[in-house]
């Protein structure tokens, strides 16, 4: 990787790699000595005596008030510590992965094997009502996995909700939880997942290690999931991005003069596997280097929401009370000059529901493919190509009809649902049919021709539901429904 003593070397060059402080100019030691001044005097003249260590956080938190920037920031040594093995994925807490639903509630996908969760009984589809009894529903599923952490060997209250059972509380005793940042899966049909859940130090050994063992398995491509990764070690990320790419722009840098350091991926990299990346709104700062270093040099799509806009590097210093500051020292830019400050990436298929993404991927890579979805009509459950699904909105039936929420299917299928205002019309693809329906007469077109359907949608609560008999039409058929479930096929 010819670019990376370029990376090590510059003095804007890593985040999370700890550095000296930057020399002081001659003409900044008046402030210093003021600033100096000014603390000892309070400490030692005020007659309340002031606590030192207060006065000191004090002068800290008003220099990074004046900064206005919500990425530098200060950390005593207890919390850059619990900040550092939050990056390589250790923490205490009870063991499982959350995802928010749309409903607003906040689900268990997965619990770890030997967890706190396992050993008090909480299963993957439970749905996080309450912990320690603060409200759950409408947090992020950061959030709440914020709320189940503390310190190993004490209890949590967590109130859950499974399928129709009424809420109950379970208490879970936290322990020192140590997780691999990267996971990955066969997910058959020679198809491969790569998820990476933070940039720590021994990232990229766990990626290479990981992609070598899916390499063979693996002809049709990789999903490689960035959900949920808000960042980490840049050094990490741009191992990774050149490792998929064999020329092009990883990554525009600058130095302390503001001249532009270009970041190239090296010729020793792969452009065989085929890729699909996910992404979403916490996907940050080093992922969205990686995401964005594969999308400009248009070597995999991005699926998924628009990403979080992190566009800044953080490089932490000691100080000598043995705090660090995290520091913002470069604003960078995509291979294509492009910032995504406040912005983010935008994806090349943009989809809703977090919890038909993977398939999405799968699809992107098998476009051919025969799909299979079943609803189950109560909601909340359903099965997608073998895919458990657990955030599944309500059918509806009205008049003897069955309506299902049109947005999430679609997506299931891996299609980008689009609301076009000037027509109130939404649009989407289904077996390479553009189909168009229109939200106020409930007409269905289908490559720009009238079905000659009408009054086939609803709108409950926001939420577009097309009829079962306009999906058939649009499918050719392809739908079957029971008094408990309806299954859709399409190819």
């Amino acid at each position: 990787m010819r670019w990376k003593p370029l990376l090590i070397s510059s003095t804007l060059s890593l985040s999370l790699l700890l550095g000296p402080a930057g020399a002081v100019s001659a003409e900044s030691d008046q402030h210093a000595d003021t600033l100096l001044e000014l603390y000892q005097l309070l400490v030692g003249s005020h007659y309340t005596h002031p606590d030192a260590d207060k006065v000191l956080q004090g002068a800290i938190k008003g220099m990074l008030d004046v900064v206005d920037d919500p990425f530098t920031s200060y950390m005593t040594p207890e919390e850059y510590a619990a900040f550092t093995r939050a990056l390589d994925n250790q923490y205490a807490g009870i063991g499982t992965a959350l995802q928010a639903a749309k409903s607003g509630e906040v689900l268990i996908t997965e619990v770890y094997a030997g967890s706190p969760a396992e050993k008090a009984g909480l299963q993957a589809g439970d749905r996080i009502v309450a912990v320690d009894g603060v409200a759950a529903t409408g947090k992020t599923a950061a959030e709440v996995a914020s709320m189940a952490r503390g310190k190993a060997g004490t209890e949590t209250m967590v109130m859950i909700a499974r399928g129709s059972e009424a809420p109950r509380q379970v208490k879970v005793v936290r322990e020192a939880i140590s997780l691999p940042t990267v996971t990955s899966k066969d997910l058959g049909n020679g198809v491969g997942y790569l998820r990476i859940l933070t940039f720590g130090g021994n990232t990229s050994k766990e990626f290479f290690d990981a992609y070598g063992q899916l390499e063979a398995t693996s002809p049709n491509g990789i999903v490689l999931d960035l959900r949920g990764n808000g960042g980490g070690s840049v050094l990490s990320a741009l191992e990774i991005a050149d490792h998929f790419l064999t020329e092009g722009t990883l990554l525009i840098m600058h130095d302390e003069e503001g001249g532009q350091q270009v970041i190239g991926a090296d010729e020793l990299g792969t452009e065989e596997m085929p890729l699909a990346v996910l992404v979403d709104q916490q996907t940050a700062s080093a992922s969205e280097m990686l995401a964005g270093a594969l999308q400009v040099n248009a070597r995999a799509a991005l699926i998924g929401a628009q990403t979080f806009g992190k566009g800044t590097m953080q490089e932490p210093v000691t100080l000598p009370n043995g705090g660090v500051l995290k520091v913002s020292v470069d604003a960078w830019e995509l291979g294509d000059g492009t910032s995504i400050q406040k912005i983010g990436l935008t994806p090349d298929i943009r989809l809703t529901s977090p919890s038909v993404m993977v398939n999405a991927g799968i699809q992107h890579l098998l476009p051919n493919r025969v799909q299979t979805l079943t609803l189950q009509k109560q909601g909340g459950v359903g099965n997608l190509n073998g895919i458990q699904l657990l955030d599944v909105p309500k059918l509806l039936t009205e008049r003897g009809r069955d309506y299902l929420p049109l947005r999430y299917v679609a997506e299931a299928f891996g299609s980008e649902v689009n609301w076009v205002a000037k027509t109130n019309s939404v649009e989407f693809k289904l077996e390479s049919q553009a189909v168009r329906v229109v939200l106020n007469s409930g007409n269905v077109y289908l490559d720009k021709r009238d079905t000659g359907l009408k009054g086939q949608v609803l709108v409950r609560n926001g939420v577009s539901y097309l009829s079962v008999d306009a999906l058939k039409k649009v499918l050719n058929g392809g739908v079957s429904a029971t008094s408990a479930a309806i299954t859709i096929t399409a190819d």
